[in-house]
């Protein structure tokens, strides 16, 4: 393990940044290693004619190194800033000395050329693009994402919202049976780390949750739904119960459907069983009639089979997708 991450330092030392192999195999760590050699070897060449630095230099980028040669997974390019200073140190030593004195026009042409570099490489870098039309490189992809999701995010939180004392759910719905180890997480969820991104985005710390059911959700909450590859203001507890069941009713899942309209009813015993309509959701009006019909049918299946009781069916009965 230890020549192995020396081999991978060797590596990483003479690679043009920005971008460092993430795999180093064994061909590229032997190389590394015989870089490792090479320096100590021509080090300690020229200490005995009198110039020490490229030997020190060789063994103060070995020094710094050695914290990190023990690590399993997680030996890291940055881990040899200062092996590569080291490095650096080494290269500059072996200039002939009459370049440090006198004109200073080598000093800025190293300046320049190192901006150039550095701007040149990563923005030639910025610019690739993968055939999916998202940047190739995973930190600038990740940052795009997180960057977008964080824009449609601010761009359906309701007006004025600050987030004061309020609970911000994001609902992912679940539409399909999957076990909680195999639920999808959305693109939008990996984007802003859950929760996390959420409370900082929209200001409200740990107040925020990231679900895919509203049966626990507390009363008096603000949801969005995830929608697409944006959000959706569904307002608070009640309400967004009424959407989640329009969804659910629409994907045929029955149960669920009841269980959503039992906690609304519990919530709010006085308040209207009726969503703002199937369009608010994307959903075809042609698709819903059939299935509150169906629904209907469940319920009068449920109730004669003693599953449901009579003022439970009754008060599911109440709900219509805004139709």
């Amino acid at each position: 393990m230890w020549l192995g991450n020396l081999g991978k330092f060797g590596w990483w030392l003479p690679t043009p940044g920005p971008v460092f192999t993430a795999q180093v195999d064994w061909p590229r760590a032997i190389a590394g290693l015989a870089l490792w050699t090479a320096w100590g070897i021509g080090g300690w060449i020229l200490w005995r004619r009198g110039r020490k630095l490229v030997l020190a230099s060789w063994f103060g980028a070995l020094l710094s190194l050695v914290p990190v040669l023990p690590l399993l997974h997680q030996a890291n390019p940055y881990l040899g800033y200062l092996a590569a200073a080291a490095g650096v140190i080494a290269l500059v030593s072996l200039l002939p000395r009459r370049l440090g004195t006198g004109s200073a026009i080598p000093a800025m042409l190293v300046i320049v050329g190192a901006v150039l570099w550095g701007q040149l490489g990563m923005r030639s870098r910025l610019g690739v693009i993968e055939s999916d039309g998202h940047p190739a490189d995973p930190v600038v992809r990740a940052t795009a994402a997180s960057r977008t999701a964080a824009d449609a995010l601010l761009a359906a939180a309701p007006g004025g919202f600050t987030g004061d004392e309020v609970a911000v759910v994001i609902y992912q719905p679940a539409l399909r049976e999957t076990s909680a180890t195999t639920q999808v997480r959305a693109p939008q969820d990996v984007a802003l780390a859950g929760a996390v991104g959420v409370g900082i985005v929209l200001g409200v710390g740990d107040r925020a949750e990231w679900v895919t059911s509203l049966l626990t959700v507390p009363d008096g909450a603000r949801i969005l739904c995830l929608k697409g590859e944006g959000f959706q203001d569904w307002g608070g507890t009640h309400d967004a119960l009424i959407h989640a069941a329009t969804l659910h009713l629409a994907a045929g899942q029955f149960p669920t459907v009841h269980s959503l309209l039992a906690r609304a009813a519990d919530l709010g015993p006085t308040l209207p069983m009726r969503a703002s309509g199937p369009d608010v959701l994307g959903i075809r009006a042609a698709l819903i009639a059939p299935r509150v019909l169906e629904f209907d049918e469940w319920l009068v299946r449920q109730e004669t089979a003693g599953e449901l009781e009579a003022a439970d069916a009754a008060r599911c009965r109440r709900f219509r997708p805004g139709l």
